[in-house]
């Protein structure tokens, strides 16, 4: 009855950062642009929250989502039909297969996390921070590899860079967006982390996926105490 409960409670907020995926992918939510011209990718932040409160599956379920709906959006922007004309397999690589990734990588880091007993809130607070600095570097280092020549090609997207297409580009392409990255970590670590610490304490209160060690001892200490609880039954039955 409980373990149904869970699995109910798990498919409604499955469902829900699902849908906030969707509304902000498809709105000025999703992509914050700044008066400075940094535009800011705020649907980690349901993906971060999906893997850290709901595990690794549900993780990477959130950020199949979110690369769908790039993917969809790369049909109507000049980048993206580059990309496609280019190299369609790379691009659903670059946009879809990598946001699995970004789902799933910081949802085991913290299943990790808990498995070494360190603090649930510092935990929380490392993931929600990993989450866009890993969706960055993993965009970045598949355009790299897929997509150099098409970067090289476009003066606006290297900005007048000169140089050839190797490790020199990467470090170029990654000093592009590091702004971005860092904005978008800062913004991620304090709306995730206190949208997870309050999840935790309220809707999650009673349901890990990762017992604490605290809790197996205890276990462990009520099973001797059962134990020694039944020696003694028998000891005085044989007396």
């Amino acid at each position: 009855m409980k373990k149904n409960k869970f699995s109910v409670r798990k498919m409604v907020e499955l469902g829900v950062l699902t849908a906030i995926i969707l509304i902000m992918a498809f709105t000025p939510l999703g992509y914050l642009m700044t008066p400075w011209g940094i535009q800011i990718t705020l649907i980690v932040i349901p993906v971060a929250v999906g893997g850290i409160i709901l595990g690794p599956k549900a993780g990477a379920f959130l950020g199949l989502v979110f690369g769908l709906t790039s993917f969809s959006q790369s049909f109507s922007n000049v980048l993206g039909q580059q990309m496609l004309n280019a190299n369609p397999i790379g691009t659903f690589y670059l946009l879809v297969g990598n946001r699995v990734l970004v789902g799933l990588i910081p949802a085991l880091i913290y299943r990790g996390f808990r498995k070494i007993n360190l603090n649930k809130s510092l935990s929380i607070t490392i993931c929600a921070f990993l989450t866009p600095i890993i969706n960055t570097v993993l965009y970045i280092l598949a355009n790299w590899l897929i997509f150099k020549d098409t970067w090289l090609s476009n003066d606006s997207l290297t900005g007048g860079y000169n140089g050839n297409g190797g490790f020199t580009l990467l470090v170029f392409m990654l000093g592009l967006v590091a702004v971005n990255g860092i904005v978008e970590a800062i913004a991620c670590t304090i709306i995730g982390s206190a949208i997870c610490q309050a999840l935790v304490r309220t809707v999650n209160k009673e349901s890990s996926a990762i017992p604490y060690k605290s809790q197996e001892s205890k276990m462990n200490v009520n099973k001797n105490d059962v134990s020694a609880s039944a020696n003694v039954d028998v000891a005085d039955g044989t007396m």
